[in-house]
């Protein structure tokens, strides 16, 4: 639902802002990959540096995650589901909203 808003939001900011597919490609890769590395998706944060896990903290995806992994363990307090809620919500508004108007300007 919301986050697939603003994953698609995202890539079409992505390719309206390349000037081609390999840039696309390249713009998409160095920004999707630390991303996802800092949200602790592929490896748990927990393992991380200290230094390292305040990084994560600012990172919109690490709040989603967190609410996802909360939704399984019970034993996890109910908040972090409706933080990650509300970071999804409003990283889908913000990119929803900078996506057209990257189209608007585009169109003119």
């Amino acid at each position: 639902g919301v986050l697939t808003v603003a994953i698609a939001s995202m890539s079409y900011l992505f390719a309206l802002t390349a000037k081609s597919e390999q840039a696309l490609a390249q713009l998409a890769n160095g920004i999707l990959l630390p991303v996802t590395l800092l949200a602790g998706i592929m490896l748990p944060m927990s393992v991380a540096p200290q230094w390292l896990r305040s990084v994560s903290r600012f990172n919109p995806l690490t709040y989603i995650v967190d609410a996802a992994r909360s939704l399984f363990d019970t034993t996890q307090p109910a908040w972090h589901t409706w933080l990650g809620f509300a970071v999804a919500t409003v990283l889908a508004v913000a990119l929803f909203f900078l996506a057209h108007r990257k189209m608007s300007s585009d169109n003119q």
